[in-house]
């Protein structure tokens, strides 16, 4: 019988964490392609080299790699019927056995992170390579400042292991960020469910070959996996798993919720064991949470719930914090696992979130039907006196405070304050529900004028109080014309605020040779692109970037980045010497720059073009205020500037399909 590269050497199969198990053949070649030839296979041990693979199931991948590198794999000893591994009994057999090496699985280290003993005894270990899932980042920090050297390995039985597990330049706090091996060609396409995420995608090289493809890319076979990564903040050549592209929560309204990030920061809690995000195809998303074995005897009753929604809350508030405004949590949609009803586990010992939120179907239908019906609000039973303008608003201050889960000014916007479309639509429930649950008939009857349009035209709290407090000291309703008339008013008032222009600067007739240029909005897609043409064009001699600062502390560079990459854009222009990314407040009257910055913009600037609108189209006139504001200043510095540049104001790129056929709209 004749072996050649093509011959079929091993049958693995897919653990099915990720689906249905499949058969993966391993051929001559792809033994050593895929196994022997890459770094992670050597860094993780080498020749003689004890390697504990007790965790790991023996149909993985790396209980077979070391079969042909030389290791001393370390597993339990043959047993009818066979030892389940458990963090207890592997820590005994690791000691027992003196291993250099270990693979495992998070779930193990999140156990062990809790036992002074079980780090004393991983701390003896020259590596832990752990895989399979995500590891809570604060768990992950304790184990490395406690010594133990852990670090995140990223592979896949389609394609064995891709990323390294050592490096010089990869210091103990990056154990969660990867490094692709330099024998793989590794393709990153942008996704659009978040900034600065990318599917990885596995090409037929000359040093490796993935075992299924299901792509073609280059004219080459490739093989997409689904997995998602985001780049290390500064260190170019790290990448973090997040997730994977089948994972992400299609909501009703056609947005995208990456679970992940959501699910790790709510693990945080040492009351929890594990989270699902759930929501696709509704309005609003929800978490399954499955409470450690201390902590599930108080969700039997509904003060213990209560008890341990409150521990828990601050770490949903974070995850909340860090998401965009469709993906945050309420209080409503958090449903507890129940003894009575088991999860599903796969061979690693995960929980698939599709799997655990089919077993709790029913579930997570009551949550959303409560939701719907009502029943379930923040503090529905409203103020003492619906007439008492004071004990309204203080009410409604604490309603909002519960919803959006922060501090607010009664007398501000609350678009500007962290409300948006979803919770607007909350915060209109609850006001109806406390409404129709009055003892006040009259007030009872107010329900059917509150929508969220009513939070939209009047978003401040002060502004709502006085609303409702009006409707029932004024039974007589306001006419339709009298509402128009408040609305003409609100308009009038808006166009002498803003219409009052500073004195100008006086005229230079030095004509500028070249064009330096003010943009704004850089960030995002068409901000994004407008920048990269100025940025190649060589008739622009400057271009200065006017950006908002970041809530999550990123730096514009980061960002602008990040932007970059997502649309395809060339990275290399960011490093003209042209560019200045500034951050910025546009409703500062010096647009929040230094002196020395805003007067060279001023005696230099041809053109300033205002990218930075609010585009929503639910809120009010009121609700765009600081965006008036904005450019309004943007058009006093245009006037104090001496070469009076050039302002071009855009809205929203639908702005164009108003106009007629033709390349030009002429200002009217």
């Amino acid at each position: 019988m004749s072996v050649t590269d093509d011959s079929d050497a091993i049958v693995l199969h897919s653990s099915g964490s990720t689906g249905l198990p499949r058969a993966i053949v391993y051929h001559q070649w792809s033994i050593f392609s895929n196994l022997v030839n890459q770094p992670t296979i050597w860094e993780a041990g080498g020749p003689g080299q004890r390697v504990a693979l007790m965790v790991l199931p023996t149909l993985h991948a790396f209980c077979v790699g070391p079969l042909f590198t030389g290791y001393v794999p370390v597993l339990f000893s043959p047993s009818s019927p066979p030892v389940i591994p458990t963090p207890q009994s592997t820590l005994d057999a690791l000691s027992a056995s003196k291993c250099n090496f270990m693979f495992t699985v998070p779930a193990f280290l999140e156990a062990w992170s809790k036992d002074d003993e079980a780090i004393q005894e991983l701390t003896k270990l020259l590596k832990i390579i752990f895989a399979g899932g995500s590891l809570t980042q604060s768990i992950g920090d304790d184990l490395v400042d406690n010594g133990v050297m852990i670090h995140a390995m990223y592979g896949l039985t389609e394609g064995a292991p891709l990323t390294r597990s050592e490096s010089s330049w990869v210091g103990p706090e990056d154990w969660n960020y990867l490094e692709f091996s330099p024998n793989i060609d590794v393709e990153l396409i942008p996704q659009d469910i978040e900034e600065g995420t990318f599917e990885v995608v596995l090409v037929e090289g000359e040093t490796f070959t993935p075992l299924m493809s299901n792509y073609n890319i280059h004219g080459k076979r490739a093989y997409r996996t689904k997995d998602l990564v985001v780049r290390h903040p500064t260190k170019d050549g790290l990448w973090k798993l997040i997730g994977r592209v089948d994972d992400q929560i299609v909501l009703l309204n056609g947005e995208k919720v990456n679970p992940e990030p959501i699910e790790l920061e709510i693990r945080n809690s040492s009351l929890v064991r594990f989270t699902g995000v759930f929501g696709r195809e509704r309005n609003q998303i929800g978490v399954l949470i499955e409470l450690t074995e201390d902590a599930q005897v108080y969700s039997r009753s509904a003060t213990g719930r209560e008890s341990l929604l409150a521990e828990i809350w601050p770490y949903v508030a974070e995850a909340n914090r860090k998401s965009p405004a469709h993906a945050r949590l309420v209080k409503q949609m958090i449903v507890f696992t129940r003894p009575d009803i088991e999860l599903p586990r796969t061979p690693k010992g995960t929980i698939p979130r599709s799997g655990a939120s089919k077993a709790y179907e029913n579930d997570i239908n009551l949550a959303y039907e409560a939701l719907q019906r009502e029943e379930i609000q923040v503090d529905a039973r409203g103020p003492q006196d619906w007439r008492d303008r004071a004990r309204v608003e203080g009410w409604l201050n604490q309603a909002v405070t519960e919803i959006i889960d922060r501090i607010i000014d009664s007398s501000g916007d609350l678009f500007q304050q962290g409300m948006d479309s979803l919770t607007a639509t909350l915060l209109s429930r609850v006001l109806k529900n406390a409404l129709i649950s009055s003892c006040d008939p009259e007030a009872q009857q107010l329900v059917g004028i509150i929508s969220p349009q009513t939070i939209f035209t009047r978003p401040s709290v002060s502004q709502l109080a006085e609303y409702i407090v009006h409707h029932l000291t004024h039974r007589q309703a306001a006419s339709a014309n009298d509402a128009r008339h408040a609305h003409i008013n609100e308009i009038t008032s808006m166009i002498h605020r803003y219409t009052s222009l500073r004195p100008s600067a006086p005229l230079q007739n030095t004509r500028l040779t070249v064009e330096r240029v003010v943009l704004t909005g850089t960030t995002g897609a068409l901000g994004s692109h407008l920048l990269a043409q100025l940025l190649a064009d060589d008739r622009v001699a400057q271009v200065w970037t006017l950006n908002r600062e970041a809530s999550n502390s990123r730096s514009v560079l980061y960002r602008q980045r990040e932007s970059f990459i997502d649309k395809g854009l060339n990275v290399e222009l960011l490093e003209s010497k042209k560019l200045v990314l500034v951050e910025s407040d546009l409703t500062d009257a010096e647009l929040g720059l230094g002196e020395e910055l805003l007067e060279d913009i001023q005696c230099n600037a041809t053109s300033i073009i205002h990218n930075a609108w609010q585009v929503n189209f639910n809120l009010g006139l009121q609700s765009f205020s600081s965006s008036i504001l904005g450019a309004k200043n943007l058009i006093d510095i245009a006037f104090e500037s001496t070469h009076r540049p050039r302002l071009i104001f855009m809205s929203s790129i639908s702005a164009a399909g108003m106009g007629q056929p033709g390349l030009i709209q002429p200002e009217e």
